[in-house]
């Protein structure tokens, strides 16, 4: 067994054990894509179990166990083969919002598409001490948000905790590990008062980058000098 794995890859040994039935797929009409359907709590179920196959494929001792088993499969194969495609799972999955009742036009923009939800933004929900007051446009419990509830959680953490002052909006210890890349891309628009750092009332830029970076993760250039 261990040869013919080495031979022909994880793909071919697995198809060759486990029959796939796909008798319900009409392939002549959808044939360049299989949609899954999820409740929020199975998406978010199958969304975390992705998360944990990522963390235990990182250990060493993992590649160690699949050659085990399988035999003396080659580590991209097992990248390739095993990895990859359940970690990377959850971003392939098509998402789109419902079209309002009697509309012809979509009304999704940029600031309610659905995104996944980073850790950032998973982070600022947690720190809210009352999220039931925001409308939110998506369930964030099933790991979907967009920039407009990430504006509405980023402002309700701000008034919860006082930092909005006639001079700007105080930058706490949170708000700037939440956003790092974007306050050290503004850090010379950024002044120092008695100790702490504000964004300037007016200054809508800062906040702005803020809140794209909590919503779509960190970016190369917030790096740059």
């Amino acid at each position: 067994m261990d040869a013919l794995t080495a031979t022909m890859g994880l793909k071919d040994f697995l198809d060759s054990n486990k029959e796939i039935y796909t008798d319900n797929i009409n392939w002549q009409k959808q044939p360049n894509m299989v949609k899954l359907k999820f409740t929020p709590k199975q998406f978010q179920a199958f969304r975390d179990a992705c998360h944990v196959f990522d963390l235990l494929s990182s250990d060493p001792r993992f590649t160690d166990f699949v050659r085990s088993v399988f035999g003396d499969v080659k580590v991209p194969t097992i990248s390739k083969q095993l990895v990859q495609p359940i970690v990377d799972a959850p971003t392939k999955i098509p998402l789109k919002l419902p079209r309002r009742a009697n509309s012809t036009r979509s009304t999704e923009s940029h600031f309610t598409a659905p995104k996944q939800a980073t850790d950032a933004c998973r982070e600022l929900y947690s720190a809210i001490n009352d999220p039931s007051g925001i409308k939110f446009k998506h369930d964030i419990s099933s790991g979907i948000t967009c920039v407009t509830d990430v504006r509405m959680m980023l402002t309700k953490y701000i008034s919860e905790n006082n930092l909005k002052t006639e001079l700007g909006t105080v930058l706490d210890d949170f708000i700037m590990g939440l956003a790092a890349g974007a306050l050290h891309k503004h850090r010379q628009s950024i002044p120092v008062v008695n100790g702490t750092y504000i964004i300037p009332t007016g200054n809508r830029k800062i906040m702005s980058d803020i809140i794209q970076e909590v919503t779509l993760g960190r970016r190369d250039e917030d790096n740059e000098a």
